[in-house]
């Protein structure tokens, strides 16, 4: 017999098979517009503001709204401190240069900056621009067996947005079944009678954020 694998392992996995939702294209431009301004004769770099949730994962074109008069600009350094560093993780995107991916904490809320530095080809010596965040939280999906009937699972949603919803069992490491659930709705899945795990994910730009992943019990 197979050994049921620890509960986060499937819960992983499932995280991990909802992975497209992260590189999947979407329009991911900044929120809010705002005027560039000057810093030298070689660039001119604009701020940027983007709206994003809790516990998601976001790539972010800094660069689409600067100009490297005549150079084809890469983020050489991303700068956070004070409040940011505690809401939020960001770092270059290694497969394009021209991207912060960040990765805003779990229950995280409020508005947060940071820098970051915009350089030429082959060079660490830039001009800085700034990212605002504004962090809405999110709350996790409710998860529970119908009452009378423990082959079905009740996954209400108490958000705005669409969240996709996954489940599997300790069986496979691949998801059997999932559902679309529209915000402040619930909606009924049918599952086996054993142990169910499950994961699920509201998109965000061209990510995800993480709305809940745990494990509902084999009913009695």
């Amino acid at each position: 017999m197979t050994p049921v694998p620890a509960p986060i392992r499937p819960v992983l996995t499932l995280l991990a098979l909802l992975a497209p939702l992260l590189t999947a294209p979407a329009a991911a431009a900044p929120a809010d517009a705002v005027a560039p301004a000057a810093v030298g004769a070689r660039a001119l770099v604009s701020p940027d503001a983007y709206r994003v949730f809790d516990a998601s994962r976001r790539s972010l074109k800094v660069l689409a709204n600067d100009d490297g008069a005549g150079q084809v600009l890469h983020v050489c350094e991303v700068l956070l401190s004070g409040a940011a560093a505690g809401k939020v993780a960001a770092g270059t995107r290694g497969t394009d240069p021209r991207r912060i991916l960040i990765e805003t904490r779990d229950g995280a809320s409020g508005t947060v900056t940071f820098r970051y530095r915009a350089c030429p080809p082959q060079s660490t010596v830039g001009e800085l621009s700034t990212v605002t965040l504004r962090i809405t939280a999110l709350r996790d999906l409710v998860v529970r067996r119908a009452p009378r009937d423990p082959r079905r699972l009740l996954v209400t949603n108490p958000n705005e947005r669409v969240a996709t919803f996954r489940w599997g069992t300790g069986s496979t490491d691949r998801p059997r079944g999932g559902a679309r659930v529209a915000g402040r709705r619930t909606v009924s899945v049918r599952v086996p009678a054993g142990a169910v795990y499950w994961a699920a994910v509201v998109r965000d730009g061209d990510g995800a954020a993480d709305v809940g992943h745990g494990e509902v019990r084999p009913a009695r």
